[in-house]
């Protein structure tokens, strides 16, 4: 899942509007690292430890959750169709490079 986000839309994104996605970015470092302390107190099999890294993880999880379907969501639904059909079929290498030629041009035609 942030694998995807990370390698491919978040990077669309920023590049197709120049918003950054940095904070969803630091949202995910954080979940990886609250996965971790939930794994670790399962294997412990302790209980108490378990409920606290659980609702440390949806703390953080559930305002992730809402800031990027804040971002994003709004993001993706300007694309028109045949953008959105570019962008879900192309490589994120690619898509990349079409967006700065893009904005060279534009630069270029002021």
């Amino acid at each position: 899942h942030e694998g995807y986000e990370e390698g491919k839309l978040y990077p669309y994104l920023s590049a197709k509007y120049g918003v950054s996605m940095a904070i969803l970015e630091l949202h995910h470092k954080s979940l990886g690292l609250a996965e971790e302390r939930v794994h670790a107190a399962d294997n412990q099999a302790d209980a108490l430890k378990f409920a606290h890294a659980l609702k440390r993880h949806d703390e953080i999880l559930v305002p992730h959750l809402a800031q990027e379907e804040e971002m994003v969501i709004p993001l993706l639904l300007a694309l028109d169709p045949k953008t959105f059909e570019r962008y879900r079929n192309g490589h994120t290498a690619s898509l990349l490079r079409e967006l700065a030629r893009e904005s060279e041009e534009m630069a270029a035609n002021g």
